[in-house]
């Protein structure tokens, strides 16, 4: 009886590790470091669009235009990466990919490893290039939104130099009206949160390409990490001979 609840203890403790380690923790994570970066994003260019043309900053405002285009893609391959982590970690890729006896299950382990994971991982680098380019102009765009905001309470005058500046970089001077336009919207909360969404999207990334690199190493190297026995010659004899 003992002997019984110790075994089913066993196997219950054995079926818990096989789950906890086939759940991605990493992907997930990233994956919602991902959603929450580009959430942050969209609502930060709501309040930004207007007061940043009006500035000249056309650059930053042309790409954040095209931003649900991004995230659209970024959503269809970053989703797949989580997809594929699922099928690739812990348990399921031992079940999926330590099999090679027949050539069917070789060229499906291709196929769905080495060749999409492949795939999807470069598409992810390739979405992380634009979230990097993204970052760049926000940040580059940071120096003149905070010049302008800090001369906000400043008088008339005191805001000539700044108007000046805003000229000889982006070719468009401030009259005083859009001056006290631009200082009554929401710039500030809505350039930080700009800013907070595209950290929070290129880290959300970084994450996941990480653990996508992981997991294409650990497919290729899976079928080499089966028990030593299976390798040898005599592999099976003496289960085939007692039956």
């Amino acid at each position: 009886m003992c002997e019984c609840c110790c075994n089913a203890v066993g196997f219950c403790c054995s079926c818990l590790y096989g789950i906890g380690r086939s759940i991605p923790v990493m992907s997930i994570l990233s994956f919602i470091l991902f959603l929450t970066g580009y959430s942050l994003t969209i609502s930060g260019r709501a309040a930004t669009t207007q007061p940043l043309e009006t500035m000249g900053v056309t650059t930053l405002t042309a790409f954040l235009q095209d931003l649900e285009v991004a995230f659209f893609f970024a959503f269809v391959f970053n989703g797949l990466g989580l997809f594929a982590s699922f099928l690739a970690s812990g348990k399921t890729r031992e079940v999926l990919f330590q099999q090679t006896d027949y050539c069917c299950t070789s060229c499906f382990q291709f196929l769905l490893g080495r060749c999409t994971l492949g795939l999807i991982l470069s598409c992810c680098l390739l979405i992380l290039l634009v979230d990097i380019v993204m970052l760049s102009l926000v940040a580059s765009t940071s120096s003149l939104v905070l010049e302008v905001l800090a001369a906000c309470p400043m008088t008339e005058s005191l805001r000539s130099p700044v108007s000046t500046t805003l000229q000889l970089i982006t070719g468009v001077k401030l009259p005083i009206e859009e001056f006290d336009q631009i200082c009554r919207s929401r710039l500030s909360s809505g350039f930080s949160t700009l800013i907070a969404g595209t950290i929070i999207t290129v880290v959300g990334q970084v994450l996941l390409i990480t653990a996508l690199s992981s997991n294409y190493t650990k497919i290729i190297l899976e079928p080499y990490m089966t028990p030593r026995e299976k390798w040898s010659p005599g592999y099976g004899a003496a289960s085939d001979a007692a039956a």
